[in-house]
Order: structure tokens, then C-alpha cells, then sequence
């Protein structure tokens, strides 16, 4: 084990000239100068000098005398470029100073250029942090039928109407943790393997060309040992339709998801991101990266306690203002908002609208599985959530988030340089999508929101929004007034959401009793914490905002804008 110390690491190329004599000079200078200075280095690099004619090539051997001599030698002893019509030439080196026995040298069977990858592996300490591998579910040995009989079964046991388990977070915690000890049972988790990994990030990848690019790998190593000019050009020819295939299915499968969604903006900006992404890889917290400096415990409790406070910090840096919001609410709404109850049907067609991601809370029942489900979880979950209405809570476990920080600059350096991505339960997105229908349909049927409001809302643009502008400003053009525009950006407009303002605003505008009550249950007791990679934080009480990874979040927030633009 090397103590950790300074290294300079370096790469170089020679161009193939026979002139050779001005690289080798300026090359011994260089180390003649680390060497003076006692640091350690390794260099790598095309030299295009063939180390295998080191006894036949006078230039060669005065080369490696010379490097031998300063404490240099090069770790690669094997050839490393074959050719149909040249013998075998090592033209690739790693130099170093470093003397350790644990170092472990060797050359890479890729067929991605004429030149073999060499490769050296050094042990030094401290060690880098273990590369992060997400987790899936095994599916060899998951059955359909038997998973969905296991789960009525275990559905049948638990009886929330039972008085001993009437709680609703106690029966909410006990059906979370019965369906995924009965999913570890039929799929349990394990992780993912590098292929696996690969080809998250790669789904157009089928599982048949996987097999193709397996059998061309070891054609090439077939090649390799054998030199054979027919399995040369087999191999070449099989290459070729590879490469044209991978193409093309990449074309089919973004050519596919820009059909999918033509005429939705939004999206089609999600994809060009994706595809811009593939190519230009930002540097981000996640699944994608995980630095020492990043993944440690106390990077994650500093970046947690920032995205729970930020809200309420920049709320008290406002100064009061002069008259309140009361001062506006001068008769209460003469209609009252009511929650019906839901049904089994409603539930299935909100757990078919789910999108199946990858990622998900760590207290979560994956959205893939509650789908296959549905059918057999449709009239439980409706009776639970009619439950939850009913009695105006809201369980606690389905307010937990977890917040995965994405960096806004390429290298950040504060709290202020992340930005949180939060992942809500999947159960609680068809909760509050049971919410959302209710409370939407009573805002809009008693005519609440501004019919200037274009955000958040259905059937609503910002098109929309361009096209009024536009239109207000002809007419006041041809009427001869004067145009002024004012733009405001609210700054965390959604962290700084006062739950007591925004109940007291509910109440006003006619959500009383139970509805009330739920959405205060909603809004109180949340939790959450922030995970990169494998590490997690401590849960964090957040006191200030509305959730913005739920559909409700943004209704709330405009309705509590109310009478304030």
C-alpha cells in the first residue's frame, strides 16, 4: 500500500516521424527535472515507438537506458497494436518512478481503435470511495399469479375497520411494509450489474444486440490469437452491422418518443435535454457521480439542513408589510367545499396514469409493481383513503421526501449551488391525486382563480399568457396609451409558503371541516432528507412550503397568491 502523496499523472503523444531524437531529449529532460524534485509521476501515452525492437534499434536502446537510468521504467511489456500486413509492435507505454509490488499492469481486449487500452492499477491510500450501483428488482424467479394471491391474502388480514388497528398511520405502515416483504419474496433486490448499469442509460440497447456485441467481442479476441485474414474479415463485417444497427435503433428510439409527444413542449424539451446529456454530460450529484468529497455523512446533513430551512430563512429577510392579508378577506365564501368519497375504479385508472421510474423512496412501493397490482389493490387502498378523508388525516409516512441535489454550475462549491430534485412515495402521489381532482374541481366550478392565472392549471399556457399580453397591448396601442410592463420573479416562491396563511386563505374561500382538516395534516409533520449515492442524511422537519413533486403543491400555491398579484 503507497502512502497517498503528491502524483503527477500525465499523457503524451508522439507523432509517427522517423525523426525521433528531438522527442527523446525533450522526454529525458522532463524527468530529469521530476526526478530532481523527488515527485512521483505516471505517464502514459501513444510514444509510436516500438519497444519490441529494443535490441535491434540502436535509437530504442539508448531511449530506455536513458529513462532506466533516472528511476523510469515502462510497465508494458506486451504488444499492443496488431496488423494483417505488419508484425505486432508495442507502441503503447505507462512510465513511472513508482515501485510497489501490489501494482497491477495489463493491456484490455477492445476493438475501438487499431491500438489495444493499456491500463495500470495503483494502490494507494486512502482509498476512493466505492462506485455507487443501483439496485433492481431479480425477476427470474417472480410469478405473476402467486404474487397476487399472496397479496389478497395478506390484504384480507388486515382489517383497518378492526378496532385494534383504526390508526391510520399504524394500518398505513403496516400495509407498506406487507407489500414489500411480500415483493422481496418474489422479486428481491440485489444489485445491478455493470451491463445493467450500462444500459439505463442506454435503453434502446435490445437485449439482442447485446447479444450480437457479445459474440463480436469474441471474435475479435479470436482474431487476435489467430491473425487469420478470414476471421478478419468476418469480424470487420460484423463490426460494420453492429455499428450501423446501434445507430439506427438509437434513431428509431428518439425518432419514437419525438412522435410521443408532439404536441407537448414541455416534453419534447425533456428529450432534446436527454439526448444533449448523452453527449455533454454535466457534472451531477447522484446516481451518476460520487466524489469522497460529496458522499460523506456531513455533506449530506449540511445539504439537508439548507433545502429544509431555506424557505423560512429567506421569508423572515422580508420586512412586514403594512396591512396584512385579512385586510382583503372581507366576506367568507358563501359555498363549502366537500371531499366525495373514491372508488375502486378511480384508484385504478390513477395508478395506470403512474409513470414507472427507476428511482424511488427508500419507504416506497415501486410504481411498476403497484401497477401489476391494481387490480387486487384498487378496493383496499379507495376504502383507506376514504378513511383518511373522512377523518382528515393525512399518514405521516406518506409525507416523508427524499431530495437528491443537482448541481446548478459545473463545479459547485456551496449549499446555494444545488438544486433539489424531491421524490415523494408513489402511494402518496395517488393519494393526493384523489385530493387534487376534489379540490381543482371545487376552485374552478366556483370560479376562484384569476382568469389572468395561466400557470398550474389545465388547459392553461404560457402560449395563452403571450397571446393576452400581446392582445392588451395592441388595443391599448390603437387607443393611444401608454404600454408598461412589469415582470416579478419570486424567488423560492414555493419554499416560502406560510401554512398558516395559506389554512387561513382555504377557510376563507370555503374549504372547511374534514377537507380542511386533511390539507393542514397534509402540510404539517413533513419530513425529509437528502441522499447521494448510498449515503442518506437524518430526517429534517420542514415547517415552511408546499411540496412541488406533488400535483396539489402548485394549487395550494395559487391559491394563496390570491388577491396578492
Amino acid at each position: 500500500m503507497l502512502v497517498a502523496k503528491k502524483c503527477v499523472v500525465g499523457v503524451i503523444y508522439r507523432h509517427p516521424s522517423p525523426n525521433s531524437q528531438a522527442f527523446q531529449l525533450a522526454f529525458t529532460n522532463l524527468l530529469e527535472i521530476m526526478h530532481s524534485e523527488k515527485s512521483n509521476y505516471i505517464i502514459g501515452g501513444d510514444i509510436n515507438l516500438n519497444f519490441l525492437k529494443y535490441q535491434i534499434d540502436t535509437h530504442i536502446t539508448d531511449y530506455v537506458n536513458s529513462i532506466l537510468s533516472l528511476g523510469c521504467i515502462s510497465l508494458i511489456n506486451k504488444p499492443t497494436r496488431f496488423s494483417s500486413t505488419h508484425q505486432p509492435s508495442l507502441f503503447d507505454h505507462i512510465y513511472t518512478n513508482i515501485i510497489d509490488d501490489n501494482t497491477t499492469t495489463g493491456i484490455a481486449l477492445y476493438d475501438n481503435s487499431d491500438h489495444l487500452p493499456t491500463f495500470a492499477n495503483f494502490h494507494f491510500h486512502p482509498k476512493c470511495a466505492k462506485k455507487y450501483r443501483p439496485k433492481t428488482r431479480c425477476l427470474k424467479i417472480f410469478d405473476l399469479p402467486s404474487f397476487l394471491e399472496d397479496l389478497n391474502t395478506a390484504l384480507f388480514d388486515l382489517d383497518f375497520h378492526n378496532q385494534n388497528n383504526s390508526d391510520i398511520n399504524i394500518t398505513c405502515n403496516n400495509f407498506v411494509l406487507m407489500f414489500n416483504n411480500i415483493l422481496d419474496q418474489h422479486a428481491p433486490l440485489r444489485f445491478a450489474s455493470r451491463k445493467e448499469t450500462r444500459s439505463f442509460h442506454k435503453p434502446w440497447l435490445t437485449k439482442g444486440l447485446l447479444t450480437s456485441i457479445f459474440k463480436k467481442n469474441a471474435l475479435y479476441k479470436k482474431l487476435l490469437s489467430t491473425n487469420n485474414p478470414s476471421i478478419s474479415a468476418t469480424y470487420k463485417f460484423y463490426r460494420n452491422k453492429i455499428t450501423h444497427l446501434k445507430e439506427s435503433l438509437k434513431q428509431n428510439y428518439y425518432r419514437s418518443k419525438f412522435e410521443n409527444c408532439r404536441n407537448d413542449v414541455k416534453k419534447n424539451w425533456k428529450v432534446m435535454n436527454e439526448i444533449i446529456s448523452t453527449i455533454t454530460k454535466k457534472s451531477k450529484v447522484g446516481a451518476e457521480t460520487h466524489n469522497t468529497d460529496l458522499t460523506n455523512q456531513n455533506h449530506c446533513e449540511e445539504l439537508n439542513i439548507h433545502f429544509s430551512k431555506i424557505g423560512k430563512n429567506i421569508s423572515s429577510k422580508i420586512d412586514p408589510p403594512p396591512a396584512t392579508f385579512n385586510n382583503f378577506l372581507i366576506e367568507s365564501f358563501p359555498n363549502f367545499c366537500t371531499f366525495p368519497p373514491t372508488g375502486a375504479d378511480e384508484i385504478r385508472l390513477i395508478i395506470a396514469s403512474l409513470k414507472c421510474k427507476t428511482t424511488s423512496n427508500f419507504y416506497d412501493i415501486p410504481a411498476k409493481f403497484l401497477k401489476i397490482s391494481a387490480s387486487s389493490l384498487s378496493s383496499w387502498l379507495s376504502e383507506f383513503f376514504n378513511k383518511c378523508m373522512a377523518e382528515g388525516e393525512f399518514p405521516n409516512l406518506l409525507k416523508i421526501a427524499q431530495n437528491t441535489p443537482i448541481p446548478k454550475i459545473t463545479s459547485p462549491k456551496s449549499p446555494n449551488d444545488y438544486r433539489p430534485i424531491s421524490i415523494l412515495p408513489t402511494l402518496s402521489k395517488v393519494f393526493v391525486n384523489v385530493i387534487y381532482s376534489r379540490l381543482y374541481s371545487f376552485v374552478t366550478s366556483n370560479c376562484i382563480l384569476s382568469p389572468q392565472q395561466y400557470g398550474f392549471r389545465t388547459n392553461h399556457s404560457t402560449e395563452l399568457a403571450i397571446a393576452a399580453i400581446y392582445d392588451d397591448m395592441i388595443c391599448n396601442k390603437d387607443n393611444k396609451l401608454i404600454i408598461c410592463t412589469l415582470f416579478l420573479d419570486l424567488s423560492k416562491a414555493f419554499d416560502c409558503v406560510d401554512h398558516k396563511i395559506l389554512l387561513e386563505k382555504l377557510f376563507y374561500y370555503g374549504v372547511k371541516g374534514p377537507p380542511l382538516k386533511l390539507l393542514a395534516s397534509y402540510l404539517d409533520n413533513r419530513f425529509q432528507c437528502t441522499k447521494i449515492g448510498d449515503t442518506k442524511s437524518s430526517f429534517f422537519n420542514v415547517t415552511c412550503g408546499v411540496p412541488e413533486g406533488s400535483v396539489v403543491g402548485p394549487l395550494l400555491f395559487l391559491i394563496y397568491i390570491l388577491m396578492t398579484l
